[in-house]
């Protein structure tokens, strides 16, 4: 008979001694046994049917007390023959719902010894739950992380918090046995008390699938970020590219063109209508040097490349005031 039998034994028969019919036959046998003792006490041997008296009376009494224990008993036993049946059915459900989980549940006790090892559990580190239970917790964690898991289910049973997450900063692994193969998991865990016993339960569940697709798109935003960044420069080098042709040669042609019309101005009479049309091509031909210069400046800067980012910067601020002071003033 455990714990739990007796405490259920105790309480059949506190609750059967303490009914009304059971006190007043209990009292009433007592007193005729009390009063006939007493008597026979005193009459002693002188009174042979007193003393017989006396002897089925005890005989009586201590039937009747005999047959009420037995019938105690009797219903203690069927109330913990019903009990402990519930009691199974109860840590059968409790099993199945346990195994039925599709996360991996651990319950180590206080040495870190496996006490509970589920379906999932089984399936997730390829250990039969046999092989499992009673063994160091430690075998199912890589040898790195061993010392550093041992500390912090030492802190968390100190804290008194009853769940937490766990790997919060950094990802936690665990480990095959039988391969010896790593796998990254996430996991909660949390404690009870049982019988003054500290019980730790761990719920984890494996995302190999989700780091790959999480370091595949690390990957690809980096490879993402070097194309941009390569995309950019060869950009720049085009913007410079353009920027020199335009400011070399189309420069260079343009001022030729500027100094042949220039030459031919100076051979066409002022006041002729050669020399009016003459003059109107060297404005807008001014008009075009400019904007070709202005083109590059804005495609890149060649001071940029001479002088560096702050004069050129410098450069276009000035620039922008020069242009924008017109517009300020109304003209």
């Amino acid at each position: 008979m455990d714990a739990g039998d007796h405490k259920i034994l105790i309480s059949v028969k506190g609750s059967a001694f303490r009914h009304p019919a059971v006190i007043a036959a209990g009292g009433a046998a007592l007193a005729a046994l009390a009063v006939t003792n007493a008597a026979a006490f005193i009459r002693g041997i002188e009174s042979p049917w007193l003393l017989g008296s006396m002897i089925l009376t005890d005989m009586l009494v201590i039937g009747v007390g005999i047959i009420v224990a037995a019938r105690v008993v009797l219903v203690a036993e069927h109330r913990i023959e019903t009990s402990r049946t519930q009691l199974d059915e109860a840590q059968a459900r409790l099993g199945a719902i346990v195994d039925s989980a599709m996360d991996a549940v651990i319950t180590v006790d206080e040495a870190q010894n496996v006490v509970l090892f589920n379906r999932a559990a089984e399936q997730l580190f390829r250990v039969p739950r046999e092989g499992a239970l009673g063994t160091p917790l430690e075998r199912f964690i890589p040898q790195r992380f061993r010392a550093a898991h041992h500390e912090h289910i030492a802190d968390f049973g100190r804290t008194g918090v009853t769940s937490r997450r766990m790997g919060d900063v950094t990802t936690l692994w665990a480990l095959r046995p039988a391969s010896g193969e790593e796998f990254p998991i996430e996991a909660s865990i949390s404690q009870a008390a049982e019988g003054g016993r500290r019980y730790f339960t761990v719920i984890l569940r494996d995302i190999t699938r989700r780091k790959q697709a999480e370091d595949a798109l690390r990957t690809s935003q980096q490879e993402l970020r070097e194309l941009s960044a390569r995309v950019l420069e060869a950009r720049e080098e085009e913007k410079a590219h353009i920027a020199r042709e335009l400011h070399d040669e189309l420069g260079q042609l343009l001022t030729a063109l500027k100094m042949d019309l220039a030459w031919l101005s100076e051979r066409l009479p002022a006041a002729g209508e050669a020399g009016a049309k003459a003059a109107e091509m060297g404005a807008l031909l001014d008009q075009t040097v400019a904007a070709t210069r202005r083109i590059s400046a804005d495609l890149r800067p060649l001071m940029l490349d001479d002088l560096g980012l702050a004069d050129a910067a410098a450069w276009l601020v000035e620039d922008f005031e020069t242009r924008a002071e017109p517009a300020r003033l109304g003209l």
